[in-house]
């Protein structure tokens, strides 16, 4: 009998690939894996002669892989090894950077294009309503009419269709005004259709208008469709707008949609904007669909911006996809950032990747964290590592919980024998043969007229221990300063995980001024080896 063996790297790691040559009555196989250089085997007792393993996420270096063949009789052969030499697993340290500074003027540039957008169809609905009133108004100060214009005109290449229809009323220095105005066009090889409804009042400078602008054009080098749609509304310095534009444009060898729907309000110097853009391509160089909800906030202090996206891409350099959440903000000439992205890339591997000086994960709604992150510790209730060259020992490092400063439970209430919502840790043992030592104390203060009492330590919602005050009281009451409090708990816990939580009674004895602050709380469970 022989066996070889090779790794072979996949997107989550390796894989080890091995083959037996069956020696002479051999009827059956057992194939183990090792990744602490032969200490422990983990044993596949009727493998095929020619497989593949899938070798676990973690960071050996090297793997020993075993075979032997059971004869008919069913006694076993001798073991046959080999080994696999991997390179050691390296953190990527070359991600994409992002570019806050580059990703706030983007935002902005987009936000520019869109107020452009608003001024051409604010001009445009001005220009519709001067030209309506210079011709019904012929000089009178005061004016109510209907006004229609048409024209046409045709030549051996080209012709014109267009009319336009009002009506318009000026009183003094207020005019309202229904407007439509509709072009038909075509010059050589250009074919061309609008339409453009407005509604506007103005009173002086101030203004509120709707206008709806469509226009459809075909020639040599393709086909387009456009919209534009503002509502609009304007008093002195302030200003409010919603704001879309919509385009289809289609050539010989590529397609394009896009949508941008945009809210608008503007004070002063103050401006926020919030816009929704939609774009679906595609050419020659592949498909592409995002979709991008910004915004932009700016007043004399400073700017923010933020953003939500998502894009989808596929063509020949690859399928791609992300999604991701920015945010930025400018002060005093400088730019910070914070935010993450996710990514599924085209060899079929992924990354979540988190740009902040802080993670922190909470249960429920509590303001103690479960598991952070500050850039330096990581910080957890327990940490259980599931690979097999765990070194010996790990297991046996205290469990740790800390909290500081927040609200036990307030009111004039009374509530017995609850649970506190912020104070759950897990504790864990790794064999149940030695006790566990579990240690909680901690620090509080009663204000009020409150009182509390009966703290409970619990493990899997069983009681271990009582919690007593300074002096061995069960009960602290309110005035009492900054009482301490603690308990002691050596039991035998079978393996695995298990929650240690704290139970109290309350009373606020009618004041709703009456409170219980933790100023401090820390529990430590530990397993001692013998």
């Amino acid at each position: 009998m022989a066996l070889t063996a090779n790794a072979t790297p996949v997107a989550a790691g390796f894989r080890c690939d091995y083959t037996i040559l069956p020696g002479r009555g051999a009827v059956r196989f057992e194939v183990g894996l090792s990744y602490d250089d032969g200490n422990r085997f983990d044993t596949r007792p009727d493998a095929p002669v020619t497989g593949s393993i899938d070798l676990n996420p973690v960071d050996p270096t090297l793997v020993v892989l075993r075979a032997r063949a059971f004869g008919a009789g069913g006694l076993p052969g001798p073991y046959f090894l080999t080994e696999l030499a991997l390179p050691r697993a390296a953190l990527n340290t070359e991600l994409p950077p992002i570019d806050y500074a580059d990703f706030s003027a983007d935002v902005k540039a987009r936000v520019d294009h869109i107020l452009e957008v608003e001024a051409t169809a604010s001009a445009k609905a001005a220009d519709l309503l001067a030209r309506v009133l210079a011709a019904a108004a012929v000089g009178d100060a005061n004016v109510a009419a209907i006004y229609s214009e048409s024209q046409t005109r045709l030549t051996a290449d080209s012709g014109l269709a267009s009319d336009i229809s009002a009506v318009v009323v000026r009183v003094g220095s207020t005019e309202a005004a229904v407007i439509t105005e509709r072009t038909a066009r075509v010059d050589g090889d250009t074919a061309q259709a609008s339409r453009t409804d407005a509604l506007i009042v103005q009173t002086n400078s101030d203004r509120a208008y709707f206008l709806d602008q469509v226009t459809v054009r075909t020639n040599a080098e393709g086909a387009l469709s456009d919209r534009i749609t503002s509502l609009s509304a304007s008093v002195g310095g302030n200003s409010a707008a919603i704001v879309s534009e919509q385009s289809a444009r289609s050539t010989g060898d590529s397609a394009q949609a896009t949508r941008t729907d945009a809210l608008v309000a503007q004070t002063n110097n103050d401006r926020a904007y919030f816009l929704a853009t939609t774009q679906a391509l595609s050419n020659t160089d592949g498909v592409l669909v995002s979709y991008a909800n910004d915004l932009y906030a700016r007043s004399d202090v400073g700017t923010a911006v933020g953003r939500f996206s998502m894009q989808a891409v596929s063509g020949p350099s690859g399928v791609s996809a992300r999604i991701q959440a920015l945010l930025a903000t400018q002060r005093g000439g400088q730019t910070y950032g914070a935010g993450y992205y996710l990514d599924l890339l085209n060899d079929g591997s992924s990354r979540f990747v988190i740009d902040a000086n802080a993670f922190f994960i909470t249960n429920n709604g509590s303001s103690i964290p479960l598991l952070s992150f500050d850039g330096f510790t990581l910080r957890v209730p327990n940490l259980v590592l599931t690979a097999p060259n765990v070194p010996v020992g790990v297991a046996n490092s205290p469990a740790r919980f800390d909290a500081a400063n927040y609200t036990l439970i307030s009111g004039a209430n009374t509530a017995n024998n609850i649970l506190d919502a912020n104070m759950v840790a897990n504790v864990y043992s790794d064999n149940g043969q030695y006790p566990t030592i579990i240690s909680l104390y901690g620090k509080l203060t009663v204000s009020g007229n409150g009182q509390v009492s009966a703290l409970i330590l619990e493990i899997d919602g069983t009681d271990v221990g009582q919690l007593t005050f300074r002096g061995g009281s069960i009960v602290a009451q309110a005035n009492s300063g900054t009482i301490p409090f603690q308990a002691t708990a050596v039991i035998y816990l079978a393996a695995g995980n298990h929650t240690a939580r704290f139970r109290y009674s309350y009373a606020g004895n009618g004041n709703a001024a009456s409170s219980v602050l933790i100023n401090e709380i820390h529990l430590a469970a530990v397993t001692p080896r013998a």
